[in-house]
């Protein structure tokens, strides 16, 4: 029998990173396979605006006249806006869309609106000073149709009355819509809170998992509700874990999304031999923990790499808390994992459904917490809070001295695909 060996790895941890040692004979370190980031993201997305899949250029889509919808993220997600917006705007500008005809619109799905220094920190200042700024649903949302599984289809009135809208985003995995990215910024991303509830009760569905397109039903379903947006020009890029963008596809935002998928898929769907008894998890540093809501990509991520029983030890900053009052409030008026999951099948609600993720997965295996969260809020949300990282750790290898122990210093964005 070998001897254990004893190695450092470093976690990401809300801006900065975690440092542990591992004493063990048997570790599988789970990170993103490596692309080369492109050396000029600004001219990697001019090309691709100049030459996007499914659609002539965008610069022979536009009028002088036009008014444009440019549909952003907010601050919960890692997009490099500033580095998408440049080429864009500059091409915009090439054409004679003065200034006062571009609206920039955050994608706020159900989060909370951005303050103004929020949006001039994600935008620039410039941008910013440059352009109207505006979170969406701020001058209220426009009626355009229903689904064919019942969403109503209800945008954002400013990019609803734009001739032209330009949606960009990065495309990496999400954990009920298969990816995120392309039509995602359509529906959540500018559309009503009915319209959300609507499209993510479809998660219920066992096809709702990380890395399904095909038969996924809430992916279908907002592509089809994007559809209803005329004149939709979709940019998107991959990023690498450093955040680096690694690839950039523009175009119909079904096939210049699934360009970006398949990247995705090589670099982040990670093969693993074994499920492991024991699973060490980051979030993936900032924004990816910045709240518990966030953090729950990673947790189910790490919950496909263990075995049934096992040990997930997660860690996530959580530094704005736990992220979503819906599900604040589930966990404070649920009494056991059980009740909430069977609250989620009679009473969907957004924020609801992540409680009962969280009560579904305490379930799978033993959740260690290791974050800026008091003990008693990762209690509510069925983990134990763990003040000593590296004593936690060293408890739980002892438990499994000979069993595998996976390491995913990235699990939000990394998919561990067992080999059966």
């Amino acid at each position: 029998m070998t001897n254990p060996i004893n190695q450092s790895y470093f976690l990401p941890f809300g801006a900065g990173q975690l440092s542990v040692e591992l004493n063990h004979r048997r570790v599988c370190l789970l990170t993103p396979a490596k692309l080369p980031p492109l050396q000029s993201p600004y001219s990697a997305i001019m090309a691709t605006l100049n030459n996007p899949h499914g659609s002539k250029p965008l610069s022979q889509l536009l009028s002088d006249h036009s008014r444009i919808a440019i549909i952003v993220n907010d601050h919960t997600r890692p997009t490099p806006t500033r580095l998408l917006l440049s080429p864009i705007l500059d091409l915009l500008s090439q054409v004679g869309i003065p200034d006062h005809s571009i609206s920039i619109v955050f994608a706020l799905g159900a989060h909370e609106p951005l303050a103004p220094d929020q949006m001039a920190s994600i935008v620039g200042l410039t941008a910013y000073s440059r352009f109207t700024c505006e979170n969406s649903g701020a001058r209220g949302f426009v009626q355009m149709g229903q689904t064919l599984r019942g969403t109503p289809v209800e945008i954002d009135r400013s990019v609803v009355e734009a001739d032209f809208v330009i949606a960009t985003g990065e495309v990496e995995l999400h954990f009920f819509a298969g990816y995120s990215g392309g039509a995602k910024a359509i529906v959540p991303g500018v559309s009503s809170f009915r319209a959300i509830t609507a499209n993510h009760s479809l998660l219920k569905n066992p096809n709702a998992t990380s890395g399904e397109i095909d038969e996924n039903p809430v992916r279908l379903d907002l592509e089809e509700a994007a559809d209803l947006v005329p004149h939709l020009f979709c940019l998107n890029v991959v990023l690498d874990e450093h955040q680096q963008i690694v690839a950039c596809a523009s175009g119909d935002h079904r096939l210049a999304h699934r360009v970006a998928v398949s990247i995705v898929d090589q670099m982040y769907k990670r093969p693993l031999t074994e499920a492991a008894a024991v699973v060490i998890a980051s979030g993936g540093g900032w924004p990816r923990d910045i709240n518990l809501y966030q953090a729950q990509k990673a947790l189910e991520h790490a919950c496909k790499a263990v075995k049934p029983g096992g040990t997930i030890i997660l860690l996530a900053a959580c530094s704005n808390g736990l992220g979503n009052p819906a599900m604040e409030r589930w966990f404070q008026e649920v009494r056991s994992p059980e009740e909430c999951i069977r609250r989620l099948t009679c009473n969907f609600e957004l924020g609801g459904y992540s409680a009962a993720g969280f009560a579904r997965l305490s379930r799978q295996a033993h959740i260690f917490l290791y974050s800026e969260l008091a003990p008693n809020q990762a209690k509510l949300a069925f983990m134990q809070s763990i003040r000593n990282l590296q004593d936690t750790i060293e408890k739980a290898l002892s438990a499994h001295p000979n069993e595998l122990v996976v390491v995913m210093p990235f699990a939000s964005a990394t998919l561990p695909i067992l080999l059966r």
